[in-house]
């Protein structure tokens, strides 16, 4: 009897770890995943056209922060100053690297923290500043880019029952969806740049 038993609970515990290990390959951010995490692996010409362009970006930002330093009558421009932490958004480590990137459930609420600084800061330059009709429809579809960023963001965070394929192609998509939106507000920034460069 003692035997039969103890046959029954390794072949349930067994079961367990073999459940447990399905969830944890199939549903990655299942609460029955070990890990709660999804190793993304991103394309790699893709990130290397993307890391081009932030660089380049960087450089022109540094300019300008550069040019805002040495103003004497005391004007910040707060478009030029405000770059600086948005740029942070479109900096974050999973977006740049070209080698597969772990992604967590935490880092998903990491980046919807971000993403929602970033939101009330556009939302703010949009209120504070006087932009051309043309810098604000760049800058408004930045924003409709961010909040739709930040809705598949929530999706992520709360598909706990999303298979892995389908995390495959939702990461792969809000990875293009922040390249976009890191295009839209290049876009808007260049044309607010045009000035700084003619002073």
């Amino acid at each position: 009897m003692n035997y039969r038993i103890k046959r029954l609970v390794i072949s349930f515990i067994a079961i367990i770890i073999i459940i447990i290990l399905f969830m944890t390959w199939f549903y990655p951010f299942s609460n029955y995943s070990i890990y709660q995490s999804y190793n993304y692996k991103p394309d790699s010409v893709m990130v290397a056209g993307y890391l081009e362009d932030l660089n380049e970006f960087k450089i022109s930002l540094e300019k300008d922060l550069e040019h805002e330093n040495q103003e004497k009558d005391g004007y910040i421009n707060f478009t030029v100053d405000r770059t600086q932490y948005i740029l942070s958004l479109f900096d974050q480590d999973w977006l740049v690297s070209k080698e597969p990137v772990r992604i967590s459930k935490r880092d998903i609420e990491d980046m919807l923290f971000k993403v929602g600084n970033v939101r009330e800061t556009l939302l703010d330059l949009i209120a504070r500043e006087d932009y051309t009709v043309e810098q604000r429809d760049y800058l408004v579809s930045t924003i409709k880019n961010i909040l739709y960023i930040e809705d598949q963001l929530h999706v992520l965070k709360e598909g706990k029952g999303t298979s892995r394929s389908s995390l495959r192609i939702q990461i792969h998509n809000l990875h293009g969806e922040f390249m976009g939106a890191f295009m839209m507000y290049s876009s808007f920034y260049n044309l607010i740049r045009n000035p700084i460069e003619n002073e």
